[in-house]
């Protein structure tokens, strides 16, 4: 009787198991995707690592662009080094409202009056509120989203202004005396007093055609600007000759030539030990004297010192906001 019973309650349970759909296995749970993380932080400011790609890209395809393809180490290598240049931005930016200049409310009074500005330069460059709104969505950002991109970039710019440009103005001549012109002068002699310097591009022409050919090749180098291989290929029997200074020539017919500029400046033929030879001027360097008390030279002077002088006050400025400044970088960023 207990196992009819049995059977009685376990007939309808099978069926409806047999009815019901099989059960399909959970997919694994998913990891997420990597949107976005925080390269480093200076203080209360995040670096994300969405911007310092932004920032390497160019610099990345530049150094492909010169050496061909980079290894993952020296992409590294250069990510790094923007990350630094970054943080030290950062840096300049917290330390704008301790530089004593303002206070902080009058910093962040000023930066809104800068993002505000900004705002209506681009409303109405674009026409309307309206489209402006249409072209940060289609850059996929906010009006907030772009105040939060240049918080740091006025800050690093105010606190130049203050710590740098402000400074700069105000003390200049206490630091660009005339005894720092003079020995910037004496530090920069060869700059100021020099010889003409030249160096030139060579084709040497044989056989009993060298004459015509090289009179036609003068012709054509006038008018195009051709590397010596180019113009030697157009010639049969004529050689491209290594670049040289004007010092190296043992022809002194063509080192006169070539000490007289300017670049672009092409010789007549001129023969010599069985050869005609024909040259132009590719880069020349005319010949100087200036002295300390010329108007041009004290002009150069001082604008030496001075760029002295500022990056002093940009060094200077920096220890200061190093010190008032704390940076905590992701492990993967640090340097080895």
């Amino acid at each position: 009787m207990l196992r009819f019973a049995l059977a009685v309650f376990a007939g309808p349970a099978l069926a409806l198991a047999q009815l019901a759909p099989p059960e399909v296995p959970r997919p694994p749970r998913s990891e997420g995707w990597l949107v976005d993380a925080i390269a480093a932080t200076v203080n209360d400011s995040a670096i994300m690592l969405s911007e310092l790609r932004t920032l390497a890209a160019g610099p990345i395809r530049s150094a492909q662009q010169q050496v061909g393809q980079l290894s993952a180490q020296e992409q590294s290598l250069i990510m790094r080094r923007e990350l630094a240049a970054l943080i030290d931005k950062h840096r300049m930016a917290q330390s704008v409202k301790s530089l004593g200049v303002l206070t902080p409310d009058q910093v962040e009074q000023l930066l809104r009056s800068e993002l505000q500005r900004d705002q209506e330069e681009m409303r109405r460059d674009l026409g309307s509120t309206l489209e402006l709104g249409r072209a940060m969505q289609r850059q996929g950002r906010s009006w907030p989203t772009y105040e939060r991109e240049q918080r740091a970039d006025k800050l690093y710019l105010f606190a130049r202004e203050f710590a740098v440009n402000r400074r700069l103005a105000r003390q200049i001549n206490l630091y660009v005396t005339p005894r720092m012109l003079q020995q910037a002068y004496d530090e920069n002699r060869a700059r100021f007093v020099r010889p003409a310097n030249a160096k030139v591009a060579q084709v040497q022409f044989t056989g009993s055609q060298a004459l015509a050919d090289a009179t036609a090749a003068a012709a054509i180098w006038v008018q195009e600007d051709l590397s010596p291989r180019q113009l030697a290929d157009r010639f049969p029997g004529s050689i491209a000759l290594p670049e040289l200074g004007a010092g190296s020539l043992a022809n002194p017919a063509l080192r006169t030539f070539a000490l007289a500029g300017p670049a672009g400046a092409v010789s007549a033929p001129t023969p010599g030990n069985g050869v005609v030879l024909l040259a132009r001027v590719t880069t020349f360097v005319a010949a100087r004297n200036g002295q300390f008390a010329d108007p041009d030279v004290q002009m150069e002077l001082r604008k030496i010192c001075e760029d002295r002088v500022r990056l002093e006050f940009e060094a200077q400025a920096m220890g200061r906001a190093r010190l008032r400044t704390e940076v905590w970088q992701s492990p993967g960023m640090r340097g080895s």
